[in-house]
């Protein structure tokens, strides 16, 4: 399934799926019966599972740091919610495809950013920000006192890296990827960006190992798209030779080969599942 995201805030966001027929080369698109995120709330981040079967979504309630994650099982339109209060995903009210993921197993990883600053006159529930893991069979309730976090951010990361708001859980929900980077300025204000991809153990929360580190000029930040059970093989957007541009690849170990004809990276344009 196939969708895209919605820049403006001031519009209601809908959900389709997105079935593509080869045969044909058409795209039929179906609404989902699910209620509609409306413009008075800002759609934080979703995904699908990977059977198909089941939607996430996170929604920050009136534009604040009050953050609803909802379950919908798609083919009845039930529901379950879990509540937070803080961020989930790239940051307050920007929508962010890459701040969930599931594994086959029915666990759903959400990006959390936790913040000590009093908002609407209360704190965060915790300042622990990092990937957080839920169990989605759960009854609904606290989201963070029914999940519980396997890396933190930013001092998982050995190698000094910074982390962006994307994230996968592999589909037997073993390990955890994450896009890196660091930023330098060098003389006359130039920036360079080292991209990378680090791995880390959804058991234990410890850096497994850090793939294509590459340094580049380009404008942007590495992305993640798909990754196989293992970790050993993604699809990624990131530069394809050092001081290259960004592009769409196969990510196996340290080789990366640029897939041909696809679309920019800039694109919104975001694959959900296969």
């Amino acid at each position: 399934a196939m969708t895209g995201l919605v820049d403006d805030p001031s519009v209601a966001v809908k959900f389709f799926l997105a079935r593509f027929h080869p045969s044909s080369g058409t795209v039929s698109l179906t609404a989902l019966a699910i209620p509609e995120v409306p413009a008075a709330n800002a759609l934080a981040a979703f995904a699908l599972s990977p059977g198909g079967s089941q939607l996430a979504t996170a929604v920050q309630i009136g534009h604040t740091l009050n953050v609803r994650l909802t379950v919908y099982t798609l083919a009845t339109g039930t529901s379950t919610s879990w509540h937070g209060f803080g961020t989930i995903g790239y940051g307050p009210w920007e929508d962010d495809s890459g701040g969930l993921s599931w594994s086959a197993t029915g666990t759903l990883a959400f990006n959390w950013f936790g913040s000590s600053r009093v908002v609407d006159g209360r704190r965060p529930e915790s300042a622990e920000s990092g990937v957080w893991l839920l169990n989605t069979s759960a009854a609904p309730g606290n989201l963070l006192a029914d999940s519980r976090l396997a890396v933190r951010f930013p001092q998982a990361s050995t190698a000094g890296f910074q982390f962006t708001s994307n994230l996968l859980l592999t589909s037997n929900g073993a390990m955890i990827v994450a896009p890196v980077y660091q930023a330098l300025t060098g003389r006359g204000n130039t920036r360079t960006i080292t991209s990378a991809f680090e791995e880390f153990s959804a058991a234990t929360g410890r850096l497994v190992r850090i793939l294509d580190k590459v340094s580049t000029e380009a404008t942007g930040l590495n992305g993640l798209v798909w990754s196989s059970p293992s970790g050993g093989k993604l699809v990624v957007a990131a530069p394809a030779k050092p001081g290259g541009g960004f592009v769409f690849g196969v990510l196996r170990g340290s080789q990366f080969t640029p897939m041909p004809g696809a679309p920019s990276p800039e694109g919104r344009i975001v694959i959900l599942a296969f």
